[in-house]
């Protein structure tokens, strides 16, 4: 079971084409810088997880494309956003007038629950450009353009310097975390999206897993006090005793039920098995033989039906706790207990209705976090649908680029016709 709660956060960068999303980014997450500039076709992201305070967070961080033209695929990548970063080039007065545009966009294209304290952080990228004898935009007027929209974080930042990139980064994780509702999310270490789609085992969350396993302990050692209980208060010696004196018909019957049940007990994945043919063979404890089935599945359900150790544990519980049913239901046993405990035991009913009072909250703990959990599977975008968007993008580039060409040509055959006709009339 997981020790510390694992979050996921999502953000965004966005900004005009060239301020230096993609390198903030990589320089972030791998130390690297690259000066030779490359336009991101749609959106990619990378992540990276990092300690904030006491807690374990996985950032999740989309780099979009600053063109014009790729703006309509916003809506596929701004939703679910937890924090918003508008990067301008503090050389080019121009890409920071367009951050009211971008956080316009965003707010309506991410549609957050509260747009007014939505939080964003903003970068103003490439102080190391000559010196910063070429900028265009001061500290000042940006931190006031920030203290205006609510008080927005405002960093100074290099990439290629590797300037204020960490802190920056720093408070985005902070901000975000303020945003983020708290969820339990299965994060796969890996993801290969080019291996052959294979049938693959579905298990659950780390920290769901450890809640059932803890759940089940509690539920197994119940389970075999309420059998052993006829043994402990002398009901099954006294019930038993007189089976001894006055055997009837069905004993030879009863005897099969337990061999059968003692054989299924042994076998792995088959051992609940043993409760159900209990429950179809005694209607009078059926749905108490039903509950025991259901106990002893709840181990393979929750691991894939996998042979782990904790469905191993499960197994050698369940064998013990037929045989103890068995000896409770056929033998004529007593344990000699104090009348103190005698006492304590009769009040086991009442202890039994408050562990179906816990079953029920517990019932409702692991809805509401596999529906959480269902919720943020929902959120992150699907792979295919990227790649999917990002050939159609491509495709759109080129087809934007072929038309160019071709208005090109066109304008140079018509300078061409224009020149020829000058000549003519001067002739």
């Amino acid at each position: 079971m997981a020790s510390r709660k694992r979050t996921l956060l999502k953000v965004i960068i966005l900004g005009d084409s060239g301020v230096g999303k993609t390198s903030l980014m990589n320089q972030y997450v791998n130390k690297k810088f690259s000066s030779q500039y490359k336009a991101t076709i749609g959106a990619d992201f990378l992540t990276k997880e990092v300690q904030v305070d006491d807690r374990l967070v996985t950032m999740q961080i989309w780099d979009t494309a600053g063109q014009e033209r790729f703006q309509s695929l916003g809506v596929a990548f701004y939703r679910g956003a937890d924090c918003c970063v508008l990067v301008y080039d503090v050389n080019s007065s121009k890409s920071f007038d367009n951050l009211e545009n971008w956080r316009d966009e965003f707010l309506i294209q991410a549609s957050p629950s509260d747009p007014d304290n939505f939080p964003f952080v903003v970068l103003g990228n490439k102080v190391d450009v000559e010196g910063g004898r070429t900028r265009q935009v001061s500290e000042k007027k940006a931190k006031q353009w920030c203290s205006a929209k609510g008080g927005i974080p405002h960093f100074d930042t290099s990439a290629k310097e590797d300037l204020n990139v960490d802190d920056a980064f720093a408070t985005i994780a902070r901000n975000a975390l303020k945003n983020e509702t708290e969820e339990e999310l299965y994060i796969p270490e890996t993801v290969d999206v080019n291996a052959a789609a294979a049938p693959r085992r579905q298990h659950l969350p780390a920290d769901l897993y450890g809640s059932l396993q803890t759940g089940c302990g509690i539920a197994f050692m119940l389970a075999l006090g309420f059998s052993a209980l006829p043994i402990l208060t002398g009901d099954a010696r006294e019930r038993n005793e007189r089976r001894y004196l006055s055997p009837d018909a069905d004993e030879g019957a009863e005897n099969i039920r337990w061999s059968v049940m003692g054989v299924l007990s042994v076998l792995p994945f088959i051992n609940p098995m043993a409760w159900v043919f209990a429950a179809l063979d005694d209607e009078e404890a059926s749905t108490l033989y039903w509950s025991f089935a259901f106990l002893y599945a709840l181990p393979y359900l929750g691991n894939g039906f996998e042979l782990d150790g904790f469905a191993i544990v499960s197994l050698l519980v369940c064998i013990l706790h037929v045989q103890v049913e068995r000896l409770a239901q056929t033998e004529p046993v007593e344990i000699e207990l104090p009348s103190a405990l005698r006492t304590l035991l009769s009040s086991i009913p009442r202890a039994v209705r408050s562990l179906g009072r816990y079953g029920s909250s517990l019932g409702g703990e692991v809805a509401e976090r596999t529906r959480s959990a269902e919720e943020a599977r929902r959120r992150r975008p699907d792979r295919k649908f990227l790649e999917e968007r990002s050939r159609e993008a491509r495709a759109e580039l080129e087809d934007f680029d072929r038309r160019r060409r071709e208005r090109q040509a066109e304008q140079r055959r018509l300078a061409q016709q224009q020149e020829q006709r000058e000549k003519e009339r001067e002739r």
